[in-house]
């Protein structure tokens, strides 16, 4: 007899590096790097009052990210080499700099590949040391 529930049992891969303990970080805007540069340690995605959002774990931070991220986070998510990439130290956004639009003022970066993995999830509230690219 088949389950028809097993669809139920499927598990989300992990999307956070192991060692970051998002337990002790504290919630922020990607505004506040403007200037600076994130680099990933993972992220996950959250569920409420403006629907689907995802959130960025680094810099010792847990990072809210625009809704418009939400699709490209996904793909990360699905993509094995692209997630073995992100937990293994290689995303960071760069290019942070705010922006105006017809709707307000936006928050714009560029998905950057390190040429060097970062440490493992640096400790909450530091700026790790910069990195070469590529």
């Amino acid at each position: 007899m088949s389950n028809m529930f097993e669809e139920l049992n499927e598990r989300r891969p992990q999307t956070v590096r192991e060692a970051s303990k998002t337990d002790e970080m504290n919630f922020v805007g990607i505004v506040n790097f403007i200037g600076k540069k994130v680099y990933v340690d993972g992220f996950f995605f959250t569920n409420g009052t403006y629907g689907e959002q995802v959130v960025v774990v680094g810099n010792g931070y847990k990072i809210n990210m625009p809704k418009r991220c939400v699709e490209v986070f996904k793909r990360i998510e699905k993509n094995e080499k692209w997630l073995k990439r992100v937990l293994d130290g290689y995303l960071v956004l760069d290019e942070i700099k705010s922006q105006n639009t017809k709707n307000g003022t936006t928050t714009i970066f560029s998905y950057k590949e390190s040429a060097t993995p970062h440490g493992v999830a640096a400790p909450a509230g530091t700026d790790p040391q910069e990195l070469p690219f590529e």
